[in-house]
């Protein structure tokens, strides 16, 4: 199924991108939702921007060194990451705009 779903993204098929969804979405929901708890209006946003990071992406993904579950599940956590701080930061600006 992997290869399938790589090649099909490679080729730049939306099939591909059906494929993962039917089979990742669960762990990527669950990746984004550990990580942004504290933000649930986010989860939808930051799951959609790993599908298309994993889009744009798609060929620098290594089967030699790497599954692409894992691959997978790292995007999720980094973009995750990134949300938490972009949105972290934003509420320590505001926090010190409304203490003025």
């Amino acid at each position: 199924m992997d290869k399938e779903i790589y090649s099909l993204i490679k080729k730049r098929s939306e099939k591909g991108m059906e494929l993962l969804i039917n089979e990742y979405a669960p762990l990527i929901k669950a990746i984004v939702k550990k990580h942004l708890y504290n933000f649930p209006q986010y989860h939808e946003e930051c799951i959609n921007d790993v599908y298309l990071k994993i889009w744009n992406n798609i060929t620098s993904f290594d089967k030699e060194k790497n599954i692409l579950k894992n691959w997978i599940a790292a995007i999720a956590k980094y973009r995750a990451i990134d949300y938490k701080r972009k949105y972290l930061k934003t509420l320590e600006h505001i926090n010190v705009k409304l203490e003025m």
